[in-house]
């Protein structure tokens, strides 16, 4: 699929929360063992092309254990960059991470001329009915070089599927086994159910994720952009169907041959239709769909 792969520490620690003098990232009795989740996590997956960052771990508030851990990594592996969120803009990150900003957030931070990028490790929450936003999140994402994209949080919901007397199945989560204190659907926050059946949201998702993008240029004419987001294989491996429909109907359609677009790339291209007048009170719909040639 070609997956890019944030590596992360095994070192969480938010119940003791973020800023405290007394968070374990800050207590030197600490530092052997924050230093050892980082050598076991490089040892263990360096040899891993899909690793191309490594990440001090999650939500441990910040102090000298974290940048310890840095240090070892730069000398044992200097080839990735480090991340790691609440370090916010200190120097021990190569990357500079939040969670959930805003768009208007988003897009200051695109503007700001710090020369590292600036990364969402989690940006949309995709529990109950969302996660929102997300195109305006990628038109921002887009639009400035120095934006690195995001995390979705989750991938899956964690449920257990249980049966009900009469063999109905569902899936059982915090506070269902009698468990106390427990999350109680917070475990479920995933694109996908348990099963792996994908919730709405995906589809949006996959719409904003997809590496073919056309913007209009003049439709009355025919003329649109074509735009490879592919980071390096070309779209000739595509065919572009369109379709101009009137409401409901099809009113022309055709398949334009091969796209010679290089990755990053874009180009105008002219669709062979010709718009007649229109009736009035009827809607007209340019459709295109790309296909494996």
């Amino acid at each position: 699929y070609g997956l890019y792969v944030i590596d992360e520490a095994d070192q969480e620690a938010h119940g003791f929360g973020y800023a405290a003098p007394t968070i374990p990232s800050r207590q030197p009795d600490w530092q052997e063992a924050f230093v050892d989740r980082a050598i076991r996590l490089v040892e263990r997956d360096k040899n891993h092309p899909s690793v191309i960052i490594w990440s001090l771990g999650n939500e441990t508030g910040y102090g000298p254990n974290h940048d310890a851990m840095a240090s070892w990594i730069r000398a044992a592996d200097p080839t990735r960059p480090i991340h790691y969120e609440r370090a916010g803009e200190a120097p021990v990150v190569d990357i500079v991470s939040v969670m959930y900003p805003d768009i208007t957030m988003l897009a200051e931070e695109g503007a700001k001329d710090d020369p590292r990028p600036f990364f969402m490790c989690e940006y949309a929450h995709a529990m109950g009915n969302g996660p929102g936003n997300l195109k305006e999140y990628w038109d921002t994402i887009y639009a400035h070089d120095r934006l690195l994209g995001g995390c979705v949080w989750e991938w899956a919901d964690h449920g257990i599927r249980q049966r009900t007397a009469d063999g109905t199945p569902w899936f059982a989560y915090g506070g269902d086994f009698e468990d106390d204190p427990n999350d109680g659907n917070f475990c479920l926050d995933g694109l996908v159910s348990p099963d792996r059946v994908p919730h709405p949201c995906m589809r949006e998702l996959k719409h904003v994720y997809a590496p073919v993008r056309v913007e209009a240029v003049d439709l009355k004419r025919g003329h649109v952009t074509i735009i490879n987001r592919h980071n390096f294989c070309a779209l000739n491996h595509l065919h572009c169907r369109w379709q101009l429909r009137q409401d409901d109907r099809v009113l022309q359609e055709g398949t334009l041959a091969p796209l010679e677009i290089q990755a990053g790339g874009g180009k105008d291209m002219a669709l062979p239709y010709r718009l007649a007048a229109g009736e009035p009170g009827a809607e007209y719909w340019l459709n295109l769909s790309f296909v494996q040639a």
